[in-house]
């Protein structure tokens, strides 16, 4: 016995011992305890994993606790790993993703992504921003980007920081190339340290 059952409205429902709250054409393919409420969404396999909200049409592929909480959007992904969350809840933006790595959170911004790593956050309410990995990285600007390090923060719309530790763009279209404790603060926009 595979475990296999449909459910009303063109759910599928296959594995064992999933939560209950299963939404229009919702799919649980595997694992245990995942639970998924939006239309048009899937969570492959893991433990504990979560798609909730008004949104619709989001992916979880595996691992554990890792959830999506949207209201009003769609087309948010998190591929696997652990405690990953994307809450883009009341501000109508979706497409964002987390690849995998551990604590990893996408805020209130649309087309944002998180490819791994752990405690990175995008947790402002801008668009389109990235971080590729490391611990504690934070793309708080519109369109900013950190490829990796500790504790860096993109702060500035535009900004950079390539890696590094603690280094930090404040104002917009400045960029970090790595190194430590390097600062552009507010009256360096268009700035650089190499």
């Amino acid at each position: 016995d595979l475990g296999l059952n449909i459910v009303q409205g063109g759910n599928l429902l296959f594995g064992n011992s999933h939560k209950e709250g299963l939404w229009n054409s919702t799919s649980l393919a595997g694992g245990a305890r995942n639970t998924g409420s939006q239309s048009c969404s899937f969570i492959g396999a893991g433990t504990e994993n979560n798609i909730s909200g008004s949104g619709n049409k989001s992916f979880i592929g595996a691992g554990v606790a890792n959830s999506i909480q949207t209201s009003a959007n769609q087309g948010n992904a998190i591929v696997a790993g652990t405690q990953n969350l994307i809450n883009d809840a009341g501000t109508g933006a979706g497409n964002n993703f987390i690849g995998a790595g551990l604590g990893n959170k996408v805020g209130t911004g649309g087309c944002s992504g998180i490819v791994t790593g752990y405690n990175n956050c995008n947790c402002s309410r801008n668009s389109y921003a990235f971080v590729g990995g490391g611990y504690s990285n934070d793309t708080a600007g519109y369109a900013s980007a950190i490829g990796g390090g500790y504790n860096n923060s993109a702060m500035g719309g535009c900004s950079t920081v390539g890696g590094g530790k603690n280094n930090c763009t404040v104002p917009s279209y400045s960029s970090v190339l790595g190194g430590y404790c390097n600062i552009i603060y507010t009256n360096g926009s268009c700035g650089a340290i190499l």
